[in-house]
């Protein structure tokens, strides 16, 4: 999900290009914008009159004008081999986008990486934007034996006043939240109760955090409007 404005969210879900403009007031789907063939869609950020959605093989689509008539889509290939990407958030203060890495590359250490990319060169950095520490003492309250599995993101997000990030994990309902240097501030468990299987995450304009969990057979997806103070 992506906030547009008091009353309405982009959404994208996992298998079909399309952008879904849901009205929260009036409880529906009030637009649909194609800008792709079916594919995994993994997230969406919104800037201004531009979207922008990650697929999980890494390309970016960029919909410029996207509630239009006519939106002009341009797709970029990350080249980030061996990862499983799944969150996505636009860093206005930077001119980048921010994309998670929800797997370890080959090799790899016990890190899960945050890469950007440039929206002026339209290329990604060399060098990840943040790194997160499994072995990090924070994530001893999980209590897990094996540290790779202390994170696998599915969305993140930035603060809009304070900078900080904010990284949602759906498999094990988990929020992290880490300093504008990157540093982990805290790490909450999530009640399943509220949060069946939480995929999306995004702030209004004045710091509203809202999160989205992914529907089912037997049960409907929702977007909760979340006080950090009551998790």
């Amino acid at each position: 999900i992506s906030w547009m404005d008091e009353d309405r969210f982009a959404c994208v879900q996992d298998e079909q290009g399309r952008i879904f403009v849901y009205n929260v007031v009036d409880k529906k789907i009030e637009q649909e914008i194609p800008f792709a063939d079916d594919g995994d869609f993994e997230d969406i950020a919104i800037a201004g009159d531009v979207a922008y959605v990650l697929r999980a093989d890494g390309e970016i689509f960029v919909i410029n004008n996207f509630r239009s008539e006519k939106p002009r889509v341009s797709q970029y290939g990350l080249a980030l081999p061996g990862v499983d990407l799944e969150g996505l958030a636009f860093d206005g203060s930077a001119r980048r986008l921010l994309i998670a890495d929800k797997g370890k590359e080959k090799g790899g250490t016990e890190e899960r990486k945050i890469y950007a990319f440039d929206l002026t060169s339209r290329k990604i950095a060399e060098d990840p934007a943040l790194k997160v520490d499994l072995n990090d003492p924070a994530f001893n309250v999980l209590g897990e034996d094996k540290k790779e599995k202390n994170l696998r993101p599915s969305a993140i997000a930035i603060h809009p006043s304070s900078g900080e990030y904010y990284i949602l994990e759906g498999a094990k309902r988990k929020l992290l939240i880490l300093t504008p240097e990157g540093k982990i501030k805290s790490v909450q468990q999530l009640d399943p109760h509220d949060f069946k299987q939480p995929e999306g995450i995004s702030f209004s304009k004045n710091g509203d955090l809202f999160i989205s969990n992914e529907g089912s057979k037997k049960e409907a997806g929702n977007i909760l409007h979340v006080n950090l103070d009551d998790l």
